[in-house]
């Protein structure tokens, strides 16, 4: 019987074997192919490895599955407990060792997809500030990526893009490196507590900080949380209300840290987020306060030297400065990863 969708004539003979053999060829070739596309995929796309945590109704996008040595580590249901190995453990989405807890999550909420990496530390030591190519100054520049491998940082973000600018109070791993405070700018203030507090730029003295021990500033803003409400203020040299990628950082507890990257600009994927909405995610996961830091190109995320969200322009953007988080002292004997 010719079938309505069949264009071959009616007398034409039916040849299975071929069609098998077709079939067996045709497999072989998809098998291929899909070998050939995962040796291409660029380091850059490992935004798929954290689980994915659906919000608010939200429907799941496409993605890869999470591949074995990324994904989190479990035991059969009647696995006897074990006892946890002293060496540090990693794998794409989490480290752990004696000092330092990194566990990073992929949520996608409405319209929008964030990477929340929830951060402890045993030393305020150990959240620093690098500088691409090593030095401060306008004309340095690097991807996020270099510079966290750079100082060999476990975890790191975009700052503030200090080196676009020729103003603001720059102080960095304890150094003063500019003192020009603005009028409408709100500052971020890491004391040496490892504590975090917002305050208006041109109420303070940089002399005063650094005496006392006062270990980095980022002057970009605004405040997005303080004393755990909202804290965003009714105008700001940037917009509020557009959706743009998004990169902040806000403290739960003492030496326990969020730091948000938000993915934009990727319609069908992820839209970005308004500064409202990204301050509701840190107030929902218990910030204290929180802080925005430089975004849209620049919000990156990296962890264990590989790009962890999709950057909205496609590719990394070459940026002055990060936020990382250090590695332990590995001349004490201890080993990065197992």
């Amino acid at each position: 019987m010719h079938h309505p969708t069949d264009s071959r004539p009616d007398d034409a003979p039916d040849m299975p074997q071929m069609r098998r053999s077709a079939n067996g060829t045709l497999g072989l070739l998809l098998c291929a192919m899909i070998v050939l596309m995962a040796a291409l995929t660029p380091a850059s796309e490992y935004y798929d490895r954290a689980p994915v945590v659906l919000r608010n109704n939200a429907s799941p996008v496409a993605h890869r599955p999470i591949p074995m040595q990324a994904a989190a580590r479990t035991q059969p249901p009647n696995a006897p407990e074990t006892t946890a190995s002293p060496r540090p453990v990693s794998n794409t989405m989490n480290y752990v060792d004696a000092d330092t807890e990194i566990h990073i999550e992929r949520v996608q909420e409405g319209d929008y997809v964030y990477f929340a990496a929830d951060v402890k530390l045993s030393d305020a030591s150990q959240l620093r500030a690098g500088f691409a190519q090593g030095k401060y100054g306008k004309n340095y520049r690097a991807y996020t990526s270099k510079t966290a491998e750079d100082v060999g940082a476990l975890l790191a973000v975009n700052g503030d893009y200090c080196g676009f600018r020729n103003d603001g109070i720059i102080i960095r791993n304890g150094i003063l490196y500019r003192d020009k405070a603005q009028e409408k700018i709100q500052l971020l203030v890491i004391d040496k507590e490892g504590d975090l507090r917002i305050e208006n730029e041109r109420d303070v003295d940089a002399d005063a900080l650094i005496g006392a021990g006062v270990i980095h500033t980022y002057s970009f803003g605004p405040g997005l949380v303080i004393d755990g409400q909202p804290a965003l203020p009714e105008k700001y040299w940037l917009s509020l209300s557009a959706h743009e990628p998004r990169t902040a950082i806000g403290q739960l507890g003492p030496l326990h840290y969020l730091i948000v990257t938000v993915d934009g600009r990727r319609s069908g994927y992820s839209d970005g987020v308004t500064l409202a909405e990204l301050a509701q995610i840190f107030i929902d996961r218990g910030c204290k306060v929180a802080y925005n830091l430089d975004g849209g190109g620049s919000a990156t995320m990296v962890m264990d030297g590989r790009v962890v969200n999709r950057v909205s322009g496609g590719g990394e953007r070459s940026v002055s400065d990060i936020i990382y988080i250090a590695a332990p002292d590995l001349s004490q004997g201890g080993n990065r990863y197992d």
